[in-house]
């Protein structure tokens, strides 16, 4: 069962509950066997609305959680459509992705720094040309840079940088 479901049942039952417990009074109220009206209210109110909003706030917190879940899941997804896509076409610019995914460009912007960042992804991004190319680590050429040929530098753990056109190259673990 999903927390979205647990959510949606608590309010259900919430609802039942507070209904039932109501019905008894009532029906003693009218059956003459509950004759103290401020009594009936309050048991209502203890036994039948405060386990209700108790569960109604339980399910409150389930629904917004299974909402940020939902979120994250969406990004999830759009990472790994990024990454099955550049590896299996070699190279797309943000704008063909974002195209393809039916997403904004900013948001194919940011699950490729997401996927470097968790060293999901190895190739080069040349953020200039917007342009992010899958390559194995052993096919980048020592000290050139695979966009236009120039002296590449270190600029980080794992990542080389082109002083002339900007991109920049990330290595797998062990070959920086």
């Amino acid at each position: 069962m999903t927390t979205r479901s647990v959510g949606f049942a608590l309010i259900v039952v919430g609802l039942c509950w507070l209904s039932v417990i109501s019905f008894f009074v009532y029906a003693g109220l009218v059956s003459g066997k509950v004759q103290d009206m401020p009594a009936a209210i309050l048991g209502i109110g203890v036994f039948g609305a405060m386990p209700a909003m108790l569960m109604w706030v339980v399910a409150t917190v389930l629904l917004v959680r299974a909402g940020g879940e939902a979120r994250e899941q969406v990004t999830v997804d759009l990472q790994e459509e990024i990454l099955q896509r550049v590896q299996t076409r070699g190279q797309c610019t943000f704008e063909e992705l974002a195209r393809e995914l039916d997403a904004r460009p900013s948001d194919v912007e940011s699950g490729i720094y997401a996927l470097v960042g968790k060293r999901l992804f190895t190739g080069y991004v040349n953020w200039r040309g917007r342009e992010i190319i899958s390559a194995e680590a052993e096919k980048i050429s020592g000290n050139k840079c695979p966009n236009c040929g120039g002296a590449i530098e270190l600029a980080g753990k794992s990542m080389a940088r082109c002083p002339y056109c900007g991109t920049e190259t990330y290595l797998a673990q062990g070959q920086s």
